[in-house]
């Protein structure tokens, strides 16, 4: 349903990479997750209530706790759903670059450019892993 100006206005590789990794996202990531998230919800759901049948004063303490989990995540949330979007962008030029240079490798290797492209991929490739490296700090921070 995007017009056809959409198309020529955004890299091929910002496509590829989105598609790319939606597809990801739905096939394996999403199932392992929900996973994860019921085996965490039962081991939390068993742990509270064995610890809330032994002592039962722990319930009041268990609220201001809750309370600042709450805020702790939601900024959590902010951030990681912005350490997201510089991966998707960092990694959209990188696509782009690998795809262009496989398309035009014989052209480049002609012209004796190789170095150039090989630097522009190592720059490019740096970009992702630290945007990627730091979207993986912003989980593990709210892990601690």
């Amino acid at each position: 349903r995007s017009p056809m100006s959409f198309f020529d206005t955004t890299p091929v590789g910002r496509i590829t990479a989105r598609l790319a990794y939606d597809t990801e996202i739905i096939d394996g990531l999403f199932v392992q997750k929900a996973l994860t998230v019921m085996a965490s919800f039962f081991w939390l759901l068993s742990g509270l209530t064995v610890v809330l049948s032994v002592v039962p004063i722990v319930a009041i303490a268990m609220v201001p706790c809750a309370i600042v989990y709450s805020i702790v995540h939601m900024m959590y949330v902010r951030a990681g759903v912005q350490m997201q979007r510089l991966y998707a962008q960092s990694v959209s030029p990188l696509v782009s670059h690998i795809e262009e240079s496989l398309a035009g490798g014989a052209t480049v290797r002609a012209f004796g450019e190789t170095e150039r492209f090989r630097a522009r991929l190592s720059s490019l490739n740096d970009d992702a892993a630290m945007a990627f490296t730091s979207f993986i700090g912003v989980g593990r921070w709210l892990a601690l």
